[in-house]
């Protein structure tokens, strides 16, 4: 077991590497200009992200980092694969669940597909409306959009249960890669009102603007949740409430940060593809 003073030199190490790659997306990465952008539209929501860290608050609450001393024992190449494979699982969510309504725990659920259900319905309400407050438009628009939001409601519902019943190396693969795929829809449920199959037409228009420059984003951000994934859960080893509320801090601020990043991605690719009767 790792003594308390490595534990404090591990939590100093990550957490100035998670600051140190926070920086360079602001002053060296390709896209930066995208990242500041994000930065500045956070600043005219703070109840935004106020809302958003209470979600994380109790999505942290999990009693699966109680497990993580025995992680510590472990060799780095092992540990590094497993902050980086989860570090790809948020980013897979990110864009379908920011607020990470599948991390909620179960309660007095009778069924977990009940539990999956109000999830899936909570994920896809919530990413609709961000997408909206983001891009500067009102949220009473998702109300003629509730026909696409049911099944979107549903994949969220399909995605959870399989992230939750299917184990494996080869299944998280198929579940990320599905998730990366889908990532686009409620972006695209936000600035198109037609039915599901324009929807669809139009996200995979988008994908074939976006593929370079996602391509970019995703592999700088997976490293940067993947420290996230570590530094906050060495600051949950400390025992008390401020540890626990300043991780669930740290991962709003960086999922709503690189989550306003990637709707702004999409919308410059977007206004590329949107059809003419839609703009």
């Amino acid at each position: 077991m790792a003594s308390p003073e490595t534990n404090h030199v591990s939590a100093f190490i990550w957490l100035a590497g998670f600051a140190a790659a926070i920086g360079a997306h602001l002053w060296f990465h390709p896209q930066r200009s995208v990242f500041i952008e994000a930065l500045r539209r956070l600043r005219s929501h703070p109840l935004l992200l106020l809302g958003i860290t209470l979600c994380h608050i109790a999505a942290l609450h999990d009693p699966d980092i109680a497990k993580l001393p025995d992680a510590m024992t472990m060799v780095w190449p092992d540990f590094l694969l497993i902050c980086v494979a989860n570090g790809a699982m948020q980013f897979g969510w990110l864009l379908l669940d920011m607020a990470r309504w599948h991390e909620f725990p179960t309660g007095a659920w009778g069924s977990p597909w009940l539990h999956y259900l109000w999830q899936g319905c909570a994920a896809a309400v919530t990413q609709i409306t961000l997408c909206l407050l983001l891009l500067n438009q009102s949220p009473k628009l998702m109300i003629p959009r509730w026909r696409n939001v049911i099944p979107l409601a549903l994949i969220l519902v399909l995605f959870n249960a399989c992230a939750h019943l299917m184990h494996g190396e080869l299944q998280w693969w198929i579940i990320l890669e599905a998730l990366l795929v889908a990532a686009p829809l409620p972006f695209c449920i936000a600035v198109i009102q037609g039915n599901f199959v324009s929807i669809g037409s139009f996200m995979l228009l988008l994908w074939r603007k976006l593929w370079i420059s996602w391509s970019g984003f995703a592999i700088t951000a997976v490293m940067m949740l993947a420290l996230l994934n570590h530094a906050t859960r060495i600051l949950a080893l400390y025992p008390g409430v401020a540890s626990w509320i300043a991780s669930a801090i740290i991962s709003a601020v960086l999922h709503l940060w690189l989550f306003t990043a990637g709707v702004l991605l999409m919308r410059n690719a977007g206004y590329l593809v949107r059809p003419t009767s839609q703009q």
